[in-house]
């Protein structure tokens, strides 16, 4: 894991939110079904946005989760902590099928 730590905004938690990878699951080579969702985890909420303008309150989500999307842009407490969240896909080929080439898929696959 790795942690943001934001010091500037009282209404930011200690531990606020978890930004959490789903496993890439390779179900069509030319699309990934590689996942990013946020988890609030907060007593002020955590927010996101397509733009400046409507944000969803992720706290209201079903398991006080949503999806986040390339662009998107993820505020915390009061909104004074604002981040662009950008997706960058790490694509890595390997052509050998023995056991410890699908050991490595495996834990290359975990990490998202």
């Amino acid at each position: 894991g790795c942690d943001v730590i934001i010091t500037k905004d009282k209404g930011v938690s200690r531990v606020h939110a978890e930004i959490v990878v789903n496993t890439m699951k390779m179900l069509n080579p030319r699309h990934l079904s590689t996942s990013v969702q946020i988890r609030d985890c907060s007593k002020y909420g955590t927010f996101v946005s397509k733009n400046v303008g409507l944000k969803k309150k992720v706290h209201e989500q079903p398991n006080k989760e949503a999806a986040l999307q390339d662009g998107d842009l993820v505020s915390f407490g009061t909104g004074s902590a604002t981040y662009k969240f950008c997706y960058v896909p790490l694509i890595l080929f390997n052509c050998s099928s023995n056991q410890v080439d699908r050991s490595l898929e495996q834990k290359i696959s975990s990490i998202g």
